[in-house]
């Protein structure tokens, strides 16, 4: 094979690779999901949904294992039959070498997939491409808006299970200043549980997301600025709820959404008092908001990030963390398609992006989550914008940070304690949230000062 006919085959993966993912792009929406053993799922094929939040796992469970990188054998192309003599056909096939490509057509490779760029996962200018509808509307009016409590609506559940959609009736049980609580009819639930989620979610987890993350859309799609949070049965077997980027947008767009700023959690696998279930709002808060200012963020530090949102709220990520323990040989950047596989990756990404914070500090932190450039590239650029190092210290921070993050992890509860924590005591208005942030800098401290020392 002569070096040109090698150069179009290279030319022919990228393409393909390329194809590959546009047509991934444009399938879907991404439904990031958390399972109630906090296993946590993969992008729905519905082009509707983003992730949702899993239970904890007992930090006794088998490790997972990654997946083991394999290595493909090499091609050997058989040469065509020859002559022998007196004419006779030589079913013999002869000796070839083996085929090699030249590490300049891997680097080639490399640098046109590093230089493609991720169009954004825009359904709005998908359906006008690709299915031909023009003029469709970004925002839809809900005439009945504003709701009381009593009010009844229905709305659009996915089962993460089967993929399949269907349409539920519920009430609205009550309403705070940025959200409005919706009880399927039919499923139990206790008032004074709801009303202490509710009032938590209002007074600590939407503040604290908004001043760490930035803000969501709002007034967003329907112009009213209260979320929507419904619980509803059948999501899923494993699923305690979840945030889908498709209600983002226009029924015109797609038929399944709601229309709504919106989160889903599970009747079936989920009490409304249970704290990781106040965890999961904090979680899926995070999502919406990361689609609204970086939609097209890699998979791995949407996800990290949204698990840092829970630790900041001050409550547990639910033992991803002691999965990476268990299983700390994994790529950083990579995110699984087995939905089985993804515990020790929410670890790495939490442990990866904790780490951070303590080292760079909040604004660090929180430019990183508004810089529109994704994954290790964005750490790289903010790192170079803050002149904090030279362009290539991400890379150095990504191979030292490691070990330091494992014998962090084997500290009391496994995790990497935030110094910023310590301030926040000061900054409470009050006893109570006072006596929070101590408990909350006190879990952290044996694990800071084993992380200190590895320093």
């Amino acid at each position: 094979m002569n070096s040109s006919t090698k150069t179009i085959l290279a030319i022919l993966g990228v393409v393909i690779v390329l194809g590959i993912c546009c047509v991934c792009v444009a399938g879907f929406a991404g439904l990031f999901l958390i399972t109630s053993n906090r296993q946590v799922s993969t992008s729905l094929a519905t082009a509707t949904r983003t992730p949702v939040v899993i239970r904890p796992a007992s930090p006794t469970s088998t490790p997972l294992t990654g997946a083991t990188p394999t290595t493909l054998p090499a091609l050997e192309t058989p040469a065509l039959p020859t002559q022998g003599s007196g004419g006779s056909s030589n079913p013999a096939l002869q000796p070839t070498a083996v085929l090699s490509t030249p590490g300049s057509v891997y680097t080639g490779t490399l640098q046109t997939l590093e230089n493609s760029v991720v169009p954004v996962n825009d359904l709005l200018n998908l359906a006008e491409r690709l299915q031909g509808k023009k003029n469709l509307p970004t925002t839809i009016t809900d005439p009945n808006a504003p709701y009381q409590v009593g009010a009844q609506k229905s709305f659009w559940i996915t089962n993460v299970d089967t993929n399949e959609n269907s349409q539920v009736q519920a009430t609205l049980r009550y309403v705070t200043g940025h959200a409005y609580f919706w009880v399927e009819d039919n499923v139990r639930y206790n008032a004074a549980d709801l009303k202490a989620l509710a009032d938590t979610f209002e007074n600590k987890i939407y503040p604290t997301d908004r001043e760490f993350f930035g803000s969501e859309w709002t007034p967003g799609v329907d112009g009213d600025p209260h979320l929507y949070i419904l619980y509803a049965s059948g999501l899923g077997s494993s699923i305690a709820g979840y945030f889908s980027s498709t209600d983002e947008y226009t029924p015109g767009v797609h038929k399944y959404s709601n229309a709504h700023e919106m989160f889903m959690l599970s009747a079936d696998n989920t009490g409304l008092n249970e704290t990781f279930t106040y965890g999961v709002l904090a979680h899926e808060f995070q999502h919406m908001i990361h689609w609204y200012r970086d939609r097209n963020e890699t998979t791995w530090m949407n996800e990290g990030f949204s698990d840092l949102a829970m630790f900041l709220n001050g409550y547990d990520v639910g033992g991803t963390d002691q999965l990476y323990v268990m299983n700390p040989d994994i790529q950083l950047t990579y995110w699984p398609t087995d939905p089985n596989q993804t515990g020790p990756h929410y670890g790495a990404a939490f442990l990866f992006l904790t780490y951070f914070l303590d080292r760079f500090g909040e604004t660090a932190t929180k430019a990183l989550v508004a810089e529109p450039s994704n994954g290790m590239v964005s750490i790289d650029q903010l790192l170079a914008d803050l002149e904090a190092s030279q362009r290539g210290l991400a890379k150095l921070l990504f191979v030292a940070v490691s070990e330091t993050l494992i014998s962090a992890s084997l500290a009391e509860h496994a995790r990497v304690a935030p110094l910023h924590l310590w301030n926040k005591v000061d900054a409470c208005a009050d006893a109570e949230a006072r006596r929070d942030a101590f408990a909350a800098a006190q879990r952290w401290r044996d694990a800071d000062g084993l992380l200190l020392s590895a320093r």
